[in-house]
């Protein structure tokens, strides 16, 4: 009997910790207009960031894939992250919380049009499956799609993407 108690109390404790709303940084990058405006104060704002807001992500990530955002909000950053399949369409995302480096890989792997594994033809914008395609390539170190992405992080992952890029364009030719 004791050890069912021990055992659900442990449960309730780790899902608890676990299953509540992400973290919020209550700041982005975006806030200040000269971010928008100049991408490279940008990334070299991003450099001492801890964590990346999912605005910042968004925002890095439409650099990456199209070379400027030209988004005046978070919400249309959404809005065409949805469309083009980065995150879901029900998500609930907070401007000021923390990216995941998931919901980023999902994206990565659309921009470089991965196509992966068997796993990954079954969930092709699976958080994890593509997380796991990343660490795999070793466009990522070993990471969880659950943890937040850090600056540096996403700057070592932009610059992947670009060296990637020019690799396959050089096959290509």
């Amino acid at each position: 009997m004791r050890f069912e108690v021990v055992a659900a109390t442990l449960l309730l404790t780790w899902c608890g910790a676990g299953c509540g709303s992400p973290p919020r940084l209550g700041r982005t990058l975006l806030a200040q207009p000269s971010m928008v405006a100049d991408e490279l104060a940008f990334w070299q704002a991003l450099e001492g960031e801890a964590r990346v807001t999912n605005d910042d992500a968004l925002h890095g990530l439409l650099l990456l894939a199209d070379g400027s955002d030209a988004h005046a909000s978070f919400a249309a950053r959404v809005v065409t992250a949805q469309a083009r399949g980065w995150i879901a369409p029900d998500a609930a995302l907070d401007a000021d919380g923390v990216a995941s480096v998931g919901m980023v890989s999902v994206a990565v792997c659309d921009l470089l049009a991965l196509e992966g594994g068997v796993t990954r033809r079954f969930a092709p914008k699976s958080p994890r499956y593509c997380t796991r395609e990343l660490v795999f390539r070793g466009l990522l170190p070993e990471r969880t799609a659950q943890q937040g992405m850090r600056g540096l992080e996403l700057i070592d992952l932009a610059g992947r993407v670009e060296d990637a890029r020019l690799a396959m364009a050089g096959e290509k030719s």
